[in-house]
């Protein structure tokens, strides 16, 4: 019995600046990168934030202390 043809080899190299997406996936992709971004400095924020109120603490006791 003969064997059934072999479908052709897949790709070695896969370039990805070669695929033409549709606007929705471009915008799905945009999306999920916007939310990574923002997830990530989220505790930077965070962390500013309780230094700088720190800071605004530490001048408050130091001007009341003063007078």
């Amino acid at each position: 019995m003969a064997h059934p043809p072999r479908p052709p080899a897949r790709p070695v190299f896969f370039n990805l600046m070669q695929i033409q997406l549709p606007v929705g996936a471009r915008a799905s992709i945009g999306h999920r990168l916007s939310g990574v971004l923002l997830a990530a400095r989220l505790p930077v924020a965070v962390w500013l934030l309780d230094v700088l109120i720190r800071l605004k603490v530490q001048d408050n006791t130091l001007t009341l202390r003063k007078s």
